[in-house]
């Protein structure tokens, strides 16, 4: 019975712990919750053609630049409210 509470306390603080926990991607110095490297260039691809070509959707950062892009010229960004299938 001792062994058993101790394990559940021992995981519940586990637990705790692990949550406030910042995660770093391509850096051992996470700043924030979800941390990225301090240099410019691609850092999110929110979808990809699967193609080596890197023609996708996705976030970067350039010098005094936040970016969001489209795969294509024609490609639109959209802010609204909804579902995806039922946007407005």
């Amino acid at each position: 019975m001792k062994t058993s509470l101790l394990i559940v306390l021992l995981a519940l603080l586990l637990h705790k712990n692990l949550q406030s926990q910042n995660v770093g991607i391509g850096t051992t110095t996470p700043r924030g919750p979800l941390s990225f490297p301090p240099t410019t260039g691609q850092k999110i691809i929110l979808w990809d053609d699967g193609n080596v070509a890197g023609n996708n959707y996705g976030m970067g950062v350039q010098s005094g630049k936040l970016q969001l892009h489209t795969y294509t010229v024609a490609d639109d960004i959209v802010f609204g409210y909804g579902k995806s299938t039922a946007f407005n």
